[in-house]
């Protein structure tokens, strides 16, 4: 109610009195208008100002109690109370007669989330100063606004507004959020020509923000020399940087430091410490950092620095430990029970991730977005088909999956990690998807082979006017390959030229490098690479790649050379292709030559994949004795594939001798393995031991030998099956 609708207001106009009489009524009712309109403004002091700042005289600080009482409306996050505050001094014109009470407003409205309020009441205030530009520019930036924050520098300054310090850290953070170093760079001249720098530490902790964020960070190291003096939020943005950019060793030099400067580490601080932990995936450091923050007790009053905590020892693969953290916590947050359900999914443990996050419902935690992605990426980790349908059908009823990007990436990808193609396709056709999730399917559908359905899909994107990025024609490029699609390639190909998404991405050309040499196409392969003459050790694992699948092993070995010429070292992959090379070709010599290089002059321990390239090949010259030789070298534990290629070639070579040696070492590991049997009943079948054959058939009926065991695939050496 505006004091003009009050009582004394309205009896002023009610009868003609003589004059003396309608003067006195008047004098009156101006008294009373007063009197009501402070006491409107003392009930307003009440309901929002604390008590030890409520005022006693407000005819005297009426504007002062305004402004805080406005100010705690913004502390509040009271949006109601703020508008009514705002209809009064609307109503007694003294908004537009305050530009303090404009500024207060302006940033309580911004507080409160309504940035387009405090826009509109921006362009109401007949009078702006410096207070109310940086108002607007700061609200927009700590809502993550930034190219508004900037446009609106730009128009300050037009209008002859001189920016000051707080100006200027506002405007660093928008640049450093947008990646705008040219502008940070101008910035950072113009506070050094007015002399801020060694005045305000704020604001050279807001350069090194805009230096890291842009990617600079040797200059944010630089402009961090350079201040006179340096507290702890200054140090936490700088080693923040370090670890956000792979400087691990330097964040925890920078940690040191500052230790020995006498500055006492924050939450901020052990949080960024336990970053760089998990960067380095140093469990030694970690508790260190760990016994630290005990020691300075603050795991009693932070529960984001617990939840680091768990996530450091959860990337380090300390799971154990991350459930001792867990379990001591007194009270457990949604996010706490999202990162040790994570850190079991990420670490294969799909089912006891499944297992966390139906304790945590019975413990009445409520998941949120973050919490579905992770534990849909444990269903299909382990393709749980009927859990990932019952958590879809749980965050539709939460109504989370319509306004969230990431989650409906996350069940599409569920779905093909589970083969549901189906439905994948179902949950997409629904809705007005990002490219993440075209991207999601196309991906699903190269995975399971069906190359038609992934380009018809990414065919499709393009109609519906979804604009494809590098991961995108990743898929598409890698369905090429496989139906040889070489045309549509070769347009891909063109698309990605125009906008020049090769030069930066080594994985998109090595992918390019692939569907040309799966396509047959070598001369395309060869024009690609002379266009990006500096080739990584990824490109020349696709080109050898390419080579030893068409026969060619010369090459491939001389490619090797021009690597190591190059100052590339080989890595395991690399002679996985050059052994493959070798048993595509049958040069055993050869092979034996590479695989004692890898060891004695690269230092690469031979891993599974080498040791069954070496026993395909003895295996296809029929060295049998090799063989043997070689997978007795090799820890029992991991022995299970070399004996089942070596089963393999018993057949080609009809050996009943070693094939019964290598079945009788199957059935050691797995009684229940069909496939040993169908190749030992093979081997005798073709010996003309039908007798033999058919008890082998006998005992995997016996042995319940049905079908082979989850975590056993087909797989093969340049064409030779084997089982792994």
């Amino acid at each position: 109610m505006s004091c003009r609708d009050s009582a004394p207001y309205a009896d002023l106009c009610l009868r003609g009195d003589n004059p003396s009489a309608k003067t006195t009524k008047l004098e009156n009712g101006w008294k009373r208008a007063s009197s009501v309109k402070e006491n409107f403004i003392k009930v307003v002091a009440q309901h929002t100002l604390p008590a030890k700042n409520q005022l006693t005289h407000p005819s005297a600080q009426n504007e002062f109690t305004l402004i805080n009482s406005v100010k705690e409306c913004g502390k509040q996050k009271d949006l109601s109370k703020a508008s009514t505050l705002h209809s009064f001094l609307l109503a007694e014109g003294m908004f537009y007669k305050s530009t303090a009470l404009g500024n207060a407003l302006i940033n309580t409205y911004a507080k409160c989330g309504a940035l387009a309020k405090a826009e509109e009441l921006f362009y109401q205030l007949p009078v702006r100063n410096t207070v109310t530009w940086n108002t607007l520019i700061g609200a927009y930036t700590q809502h993550g606004s930034a190219y508004d924050a900037l446009s609106y520098f730009e128009r300050m300054q037009e209008q002859g507004f001189t920016p000051n310090a707080v100006t200027y850290i506002s405007v660093l953070k928008a640049c450093g959020m947008v990646k705008d170093i040219q502008k940070g760079e101008e910035i950072h001249v113009e506070i050094g020509r007015q002399g801020l720098l060694p005045k305000d530490a704020v604001l050279g902790t807001s350069l090194i923000y805009m230096y890291a964020k842009c990617g600079a960070v040797f200059k944010a190291k630089t402009v961090f020399d350079t201040l006179p003096s340096r507290n702890v939020v200054t140090w936490n943005v700088i080693m923040n940087a370090y670890a956000d950019h792979g400087l691990n060793d330097e964040a925890f030099s920078c940690f040191q430091q500052m230790q020995y400067e006498d500055l006492l580490p924050t939450v901020a601080t052990f949080k960024c410490m336990l970053k760089v932990c998990s960067n380095l995936k140093s469990l030694e450091k970690g508790e260190a950092i760990h016994k630290m923050i005990e020691r300075y007790r603050l795991l009693e009053t932070d529960s984001s620095l617990n939840t680091a905590l768990i996530d450091m020892y959860v990337k380090c693969r300390a799971l154990e430990n991350a459930n001792a953290v867990f379990d001591k916590l007194p009270r457990k947050c949604t996010s706490t029970w999202t990162v040790l359900l994570q850190g079991y999914a990420e670490n294969g443990f799909g089912n006891k991730a499944l297992n966390i996050f139906h304790l945590m419902q019975t413990k009445n935690i409520s998941p949120d977005a973050v919490t579905y992605v992770c534990v849909l990426r444990a269903c299909g980790s382990i393709r749980a088909l009927h859990q990932g349908e019952e958590i879809h059908m749980e965050i539709n009823r939460t109504g989370l999956l319509e306004n969230n990007d990431v989650l409906v990436t996350a069940v599409i990808d569920m779905y093909c990690e589970c083969g549901a193609l189906s439905k994948a396709q179902e949950v997409l056709d629904r809705r007005q998807a990002c490219v993440a999730a075209w991207n999601a399917l196309i991906s699903g559908y190269v995975k399971h082979g069906d190359a038609d359905k992934a380009l018809g899909l990414f065919g499709k994107m393009i109609e519906e006017g979804i604009i494809p990025n590098a991961i995108t024609y990743n898929c598409a490029l890698k369905a090429c390959g496989i139906i040889g699609a070489a045309e549509v390639g070769k347009n891909i190909h063109s698309e990605i030229h125009k906008k020049q998404l090769l030069e930066n991405d080594s994985l998109l050309l090595a992918a390019l490098l692939d569907m040309y040499m799966n396509c047959g196409v070598h001369a395309a392969a060869q024009k690609v690479i002379a266009g990006n003459p500096k080739l990584n050790v990824t490109l020349y694992s696709v080109l050898m790649a390419g080579c030893a699948q068409v026969g060619k092993a010369s090459r491939v070995f001389d490619m090797v050379n021009d690597m190591v010429t190059e100052g590339l070292q080989p890595n395991p992959i690399i002679f996985t292709i050059i052994l493959g090379a070798c048993s595509h070709t049958g040069l055993v010599n050869d092979s034996e030559t590479w695989f004692e290089t890898m060891s004695t002059v690269y230092h690469i321990s031979p891993t599974q994949e080498h040791w069954i390239c070496m026993v395909d090949i003895f295996s296809r010259a029929g060295l049998f004795e090799k063989v043997i030789s070689m997978i007795g070298m090799v820890p029992p534990a991991n022995s299970l594939p070399l004996w089942l290629c070596l089963m393999g070639a018993c057949q080609q070579w009809v050996n009943v001798d070693v094939g019964r040696l290598a079945f009788d070492h199957i059935l050691q590991f797995d009684k229940k393995l069909e496939t040993a049997y169908i190749c030992m009943r093979n081997v005798y079948m073709a010996a003309g031991m039908q007798k033999e054959a058919a008890q082998v058939e006998n005992l995997r009926v016996k042995n319940g030998a049905w079908k082979d065991s989850e975590n056993v695939m087909w797989t093969g050496c340049n064409g030779y099956s084997f089982l792994q």
